[in-house]
């Protein structure tokens, strides 16, 4: 590397051949910094323009930064400590090929460091570096901070190299704040518009939410309108054309990510404006109102279809804040898809299991106590009042009312009446009374409320008290209503001793 050495390339190569052949196993921990020296000087002879074997230099390059890939070699314990800092050094030079404009080496960095990240190493002759103090060096050096810098202008074979090294070692909390800080979530989310690239970059993705610091900031990257557009091309793709399980898993990954960015930033995100919203609204099918993707969308009970249903159920709550996407749930009967769920689970379902169709009951009661309040045109045309008074008189009435299914049946469609109970609307208030509801819920306080066996019959008489309580507060016929059999079933709750009560 002296200056006076710098046009024997013959001298360079034949050096270079010494030093890979003395080293095909690996580097020791102690070469390190002469080895980071070796490489910054090798880069700088292949990145000079007027050198003419610079190609060269850059294969050069490339085989160096492959036996980087196996992992230092140490020759005592102590040499992770001691040599530390220059491990770190060599590193930092080799994330900073990912600048050559060199498709080998660019592939062969991202290849070396998911290597020296994998825990199980196939070169076992020798005594290599730890896990722990791979990860270590890794982290130090900041090769994620530079790996995801180097994505954005890369080609795509390569940037599919660099996307599996950032899935592998995005699982640490460290290199997932280095990719953030560093806008990596946006970057990685537009790469989804190479089909290819959408597998790694969804994984990626998951990776920065499930182990990430800062889910927040994940969310704002990815609630700009190209992102959230990209979102949506890709789910409308893998929503009418997956067939395999494993399209139809990424399907639904990308509705968790939506859900993520929703319910974080639903303020900021255009779900509308991009088409999404009315998306995501359109696979509630159970309406029979047919439109260009619920012609073509055929769901399944396996597993995959299930999951699917239950997460788009839950993401379209994260837009009830939304009065844009309020209006789209409304002309694609979302409520009325919900709705549908609310009736005997003896009931045979076409499209569900007994079991599925129990859960995804239970699921959509929590959805329609979250969008009533705010969809309540549609609940009074979906006759939601009357659907919930038949399922409560249906679950409360067999024989096995007291077991955990029917309660938490029960539960949950007072949860939905008392969300739009307390809207105080008088049409709705008058309709339940009209319908004997009074009567019904003094009936349930007296089966669940006098003998109190679990956390879910304190549940059950508690929204029962405040439903009697809204109906009966203002309106003397409905106090009338409640008459001297309601006093009779609120007596035991006056007699109950007061240190009975969490609050005392």
């Amino acid at each position: 590397t002296s200056r006076h050495s710098c046009d024997m390339v013959e001298r360079h190569r034949r050096a270079f051949e010494k030093l890979i052949a003395r080293n095909e196993a690996g580097f020791h921990t102690r070469e390190c910094l002469a080895l980071s020296k070796l490489i910054r000087a090798t880069f700088a002879a292949a990145t000079n323009p007027s050198n003419e074997s610079s190609s060269i230099y850059v294969d050069y390059l490339r085989r160096i930064v492959e036996i980087c890939g196996k992992k230092f070699i140490r020759d005592r314990a102590s040499d992770e400590i001691q040599y530390k800092d220059e491990a770190v050094r060599v590193l930092i030079e080799i994330g900073n090929l990912l600048n050559l404009n060199s498709l080998s080496v660019q592939r062969s960095v991202a290849v070396a460091i998911r290597d020296i990240y994998e825990e199980v190493s196939s070169y076992s002759e020798r005594q290599r570096t730890t896990i722990n103090f791979n990860v270590c060096v890794t982290e130090e050096s900041r090769l994620a901070e530079m790996l995801i810098r180097s994505l954005e202008n890369m080609d795509v074979s390569a940037a599919g190299e660099v996307l599996v090294t950032l899935r592998r070692i995005s699982v640490s909390t460290c290199n997932c704040d280095q990719i953030v800080l560093n806008n990596g979530a946006r970057v990685i989310c537009l790469l989804m518009r190479e089909k290819s690239l959408a597998p790694l970059a969804v994984d990626t993705l998951w990776n920065l939410f499930e182990y990430g610091g800062n889910k927040l900031m994940v969310a704002s990257q990815l609630s700009s309108s190209d992102c959230i557009r990209c979102l949506c091309d890709l789910f409308r793709t893998y929503l009418l054309h997956a067939s395999s399980q494993s399209e139809r898993g990424l399907r639904n990954d990308l509705v968790v990510i939506a859900h993520y960015v929703s319910s974080l930033c639903s303020a900021e995100a255009p779900f509308v404006e991009t088409g999404f919203v009315a998306l995501l609204a359109s696979t509630f099918t159970e309406t029979k109102i047919m439109n260009p993707i619920s012609r073509k969308l055929k769901l399944t009970p396996c597993h995959e279809d299930f999951e699917f249903k239950k997460l788009t159920m839950s993401t379209m709550v994260t837009f009830q804040n939304n009065p844009a996407a309020l209006h789209v749930m409304r002309n694609h009967f979302v409520l009325l898809s919900l709705f549908s769920f609310v009736k005997p689970t003896d009931k045979a379902s076409d499209q569900w299991a007994p079991a599925q169709f129990k859960e995804l009951q239970l699921l959509a009661l929590s959805c329609l106590a979250s969008l009533s309040p705010s969809c309540k045109e549609s609940y009074v045309t979906c006759q939601g009042s009357t659907r919930l008074l038949l399922l409560l008189e249906w679950a409360s009435a067999t024989d096995d009312a007291d077991d955990a299914a029917r309660k938490s049946q029960i539960k949950s469609s007072l949860h939905v009446l008392l969300s739009v109970v307390a809207l105080g609307d008088e049409t709705i208030l008058a309709e339940l009374s009209d319908q004997g509801a009074i009567e019904q819920f003094v009936f349930l306080l007296s089966r669940f409320g006098t003998t109190v066996s679990s956390a879910v019959d304190v549940d059950i008489a508690t929204t029962l008290l405040l439903l009697l309580s809204h109906l009966c507060d203002s309106d003397l016929h409905r106090k009338e209503l409640f008459g001297t059999s309601g006093v009779e079933v609120l007596l035991p709750f006056f007699r109950t001793p007061a240190d009975w009560f969490d609050s005392g």
